[in-house]
């Protein structure tokens, strides 16, 4: 469909709520307002209704693997989530172009939301890594400082960081943690409050000496190489004030 003119909507854009219509051109948005005298393929007619942009999840986890990402993508738009950037989970990590290529091939077709999926880096990639093309990968998934509990993910060499760094030809999304750190800090809490550990303890087991470090060095190789960076957690109050740092500087 080339042209789609949303009419008679009530919509939601930068805090406020206007009555007006949307005129979608090519799969973008080319004008927003009093539309009516426009002329498209289709039109519908909202009635009223309300007209949200859709939501973006940069870190969606398939909670029962891929298998489920079909299923759990209608919920994401019933919710107003309509782009998922998937993950997967800590045992089902995409490590291969085969293998993603093949996910893609599974989701084309049946998935109710856009979608993306991240390359994992392992050290047996970083070659693949250096050729990803940006419109078929969305990024790479970057696990720094133990920050799992899966071996063949951890990427610990520096010299390999750095060139990973240096190479990337997408966005790396990092998870930065002391792994061992962490689990230590959780165990020491499960020994206080057994399973039924409080979510405001979070902070405490991520703590600044489990995080912070970690985010250092990955916010430190993204600013001498020039690679985009997003960091996929914050949890510490010394991150934020590397982060607050980096701003000013």
């Amino acid at each position: 469909m080339a042209s789609v003119l949303i009419v008679n909507a009530r919509i939601v854009n930068e805090g406020s709520v206007v009555e007006g219509d949307v005129l979608i051109r090519h799969g973008r948005i080319e004008a927003i307002g009093a539309l009516q005298g426009q002329t498209a393929d289709q039109v519908l007619d909202a009635g009223g209704r309300y007209l949200l942009p859709g939501m973006i999840d940069s870190q969606s986890v398939c909670q029962n693997g891929f298998s489920t990402l079909v299923v759990e993508s209608r919920a994401a738009v019933a919710g107003g989530v309509t782009t998922l950037l998937e993950t997967g989970g800590a045992n089902q990590l995409l490590t291969t172009l085969s293998a993603r290529e093949a996910l893609q091939d599974e989701c084309d077709g049946s998935c109710h939301a856009n979608f993306g999926f991240y390359l994992t880096a392992t050290a047996d990639n970083l070659e693949t890594i250096k050729t990803l093309d940006p419109q078929r990968v969305c990024g790479i998934n970057l696990f720094l400082g133990a920050g799992t509990d899966n071996a063949a993910v951890m990427l610990e060499d520096h010299e390999q960081l750095e060139q990973l760094f240096q190479q990337a030809a997408v966005p790396l999304v990092a998870h930065c943690e002391d792994r061992p750190a962490v689990t230590e800090n959780e165990e020491s809490y499960r020994g206080i409050y057994g399973d039924e550990i409080p979510i405001e303890t979070h902070s405490l087991i991520h703590s600044d000496e489990a995080a912070a470090p970690v985010t250092l060095l990955a916010l430190q190789l993204a600013r001498k190489t020039g690679c985009r960076l997003q960091l996929m957690h914050v949890s510490s109050v010394r991150e934020t004030g590397l982060l607050g740092e980096l701003v000013q500087d």
